[in-house]
């Protein structure tokens, strides 16, 4: 079981963020490359793949959830986003009898090894102590850590407590919302990037003209966002171009499964 390292008990503080930059067409090329990449070694599927037809997607055991095209595809390119986010903290490792509720082949375990220590130069750690600073402890963030901990203690229970990949989605899903959902500039951008659409295949990734625009619309409206979180602003924008703004914001995440790890 993964022991939380004990940390000094001190007032919360503001996330460390980068002054406010442009995101280029080379950085979201980079990102959606790191979303391909984890797709294959996730699903054994290209991006594209995760959101068209109809057929279940082929991986690991499923649990009471049928997972079909595009209406699923929130959650399986949603985890590979919390993959992103959870890297730096954990290893990659075989599912071994573990279930897998988006047919995923492995799972990714916390290492207590790197949790605890504070990382305000690491885009991972930013985001989640911008999350932690703007939620509030209660209704359907009553789960978030203590703000009496330390800032570092305060992300490896964050973390923990999310049980897993998608249970990090889970609160950027959540929480993104009350900046995205009914916000005029965003809704515009997103329409606009949706019409050009863009290609992701395992050799090119090929941008939209109008993708850059909608993916600065959702870093200048979200607060714990910056230009560095590419692989997080480039799979929101696939997901919301996907099934349009609309549909984001009026789905209802599944609740979280506390007695397994999500994957």
């Amino acid at each position: 079981m993964l022991q939380l390292p004990h940390g000094h008990v001190e007032a919360g503080r503001e996330p460390m963020m980068p002054e406010t930059a442009a995101i280029s067409d080379d950085a979201l090329k980079e990102a959606l490359g790191t979303l391909e990449e984890f797709a294959q070694a996730e699903y054994g599927m290209n991006l594209s793949d995760l959101f068209a037809g109809d057929e279940p997607v082929s991986g690991g055991e499923y649990q009471n959830m049928e997972v079909r095209g595009s209406h699923d595809a929130l959650w399986r390119v949603g985890r590979l986003i919390g993959i992103t986010v959870k890297e730096p903290f954990a290893e990659s490792a075989p599912l071994d009898g573990h279930v897998s509720q988006t047919g995923a082949l492995r799972r990714w375990e916390l290492d207590s090894k790197k949790l605890g220590v504070e990382h305000p130069d690491q885009w991972q750690y930013r985001l989640i102590t911008g999350i932690l600073a703007t939620e509030k402890r209660k209704g359907e963030f009553d789960w978030l850590p203590p703000e009496n901990l330390s800032e570092a203690d305060r992300v490896a229970m964050f973390l923990v407590d999310a049980h897993g990949e998608r249970g990090v989605f889970r609160a950027i899903f959540k929480s993104s919302r009350k900046y995205l959902c009914e916000n005029p500039v965003v809704e515009a951008a997103v329409a606009d990037a949706a019409k050009g659409r863009f290609k992701v295949d395992p050799l090119t990734v090929t941008v939209a003209s109008g993708f850059q625009p909608a993916a600065q619309a959702i870093v200048d409206a979200v607060s714990w966002l910056d230009p560095t979180m590419t692989a997080v602003i480039a799979g929101l924008l696939l997901i919301i171009t996907a099934g349009g703004l609309d549909r984001y914001c009026r789905r209802t995440p599944p609740e979280p499964v506390t007695d397994v790890v999500e994957t």
